[in-house]
């Protein structure tokens, strides 16, 4: 099997995921980096994969991942390379984590503050029983996570642990490796 024929099939098997170069050079073992490049750009431009810009670099992603809105389907999140974009991705991922998550609790959710914590979070109910936050991060060169990320995280946890509310969550957006490698 060819890198192009390993590339392909890798995308197929995760089509709700999008990858970087680096991340699908590290995960397939795939060197140099710009080979992965090459490759991708290839797909592309045959229209087997997407690509596109976001956080400071290409995405890759397999053509399935529209998402297809139905009746009765849970509410979820968009792969990134739908569903915002344009150098505005954090902000644009938190709009839609809010509209996504405001359907979700059946409330309707806006930036603000929780009384005792001295943090404006991203997603709160206008009574306070829904706070929550949204991140978006990406992993350094596309392996690795920046200790500072981590801290963020932490600190995160720590103020919801603190915050008198019935539902207490944070939201990731971009790249799942971030809070998984925390």
């Amino acid at each position: 099997m060819t890198n192009t024929e390993r590339v392909l099939r890798f995308l197929e098997q995760h089509p709700s995921e999008s990858f970087d170069d680096g991340e699908l050079s590290a995960l397939l073992g795939i060197r140099p980096r710009q080979q992965m490049n090459q490759i991708c750009n290839s797909l592309a431009k045959t229209g087997k994969i997407k690509r596109r810009r976001l956080e400071g670099g290409m995405r890759n992603s397999i053509d399935s991942t529209i998402p297809q809105s139905g009746a009765g389907a849970p509410p979820s999140l968009p792969p990134p390379d739908q569903a915002w974009g344009g150098g505005r991705e954090s902000r644009s991922f938190e709009e839609v984590a809010r509209r996504v998550m405001s359907e979700h609790f059946g409330v309707s959710l806006a930036p603000g503050r929780v009384l005792g914590t001295p943090k404006t979070f991203d997603l709160v109910s206008s009574e306070g029983s829904v706070v929550g936050d949204a991140k978006f991060y990406s992993m350094v060169r596309g392996e690795r996570q920046p200790p500072a990320k981590r801290s963020v995280i932490a600190e995160y946890v720590w103020l919801l642990e603190h915050v008198r509310a019935e539902h207490r969550f944070l939201v990731f957006g971009n790249d799942r490796r971030g809070p998984k490698d925390g």
